[in-house]
């Protein structure tokens, strides 16, 4: 994908040892310090500088993905989220509001060129609504009293 944009990527990311034979035979080769550079696994305040300036986060899970906190993080810092539409993507990447929800390579590195047009303010304020600690305890309670009713 790189190729198709030519803007810098930087990894910032911890391989598994589940993951450790694709990064050797896909990833590592492509590694070249300048345009594509892996800077190894992040602690939260070092993410949060790289997430603060990044372009965009891209997130091309070929997998269910149940939730996907790194996406909220990203866009709680201001970023948008490039992501393919599995899992919990359409349910928390609002296309064109926040990031782009998109089905290969090739759209995704189109809305990579495109997320200039997302308002950094729009990311943050899409996980404030969202995802805030208020709101997920109004709910717990809110679920928590029905469930009280329910077995009175």
């Amino acid at each position: 994908m790189l190729k198709k944009t030519d803007i810098p990527l930087v990894i910032v990311a911890k391989v598994d040892p589940v993951d450790q034979n694709f990064y050797e035979t896909e990833v590592k080769d492509k590694i070249d310090g300048k345009l594509i550079r892996y800077m190894g696994e992040a602690d939260f305040a070092e993410k949060i500088e790289y997430l603060k300036k990044a372009r965009c986060l891209l997130f091309p899970i070929l997998w269910e993905e149940p939730f996907g906190l790194v996406m909220t993080e990203a866009l709680a810092c201001g970023t948008p989220v490039v992501a393919f539409k599995r899992g919990s993507v359409p349910e928390i990447i609002q296309d064109g509001v926040n990031g782009f929800v998109v089905s290969n390579v090739d759209e995704m590195a189109e809305a990579v060129g495109k997320t200039e047009t997302i308002s950094a303010e729009k990311c943050r304020e899409s996980v404030e609504g969202r995802f805030s600690v208020k709101r997920m305890v109004d709910e717990y309670e809110e679920v928590f009293e029905k469930i009280a009713i329910k077995n009175n």
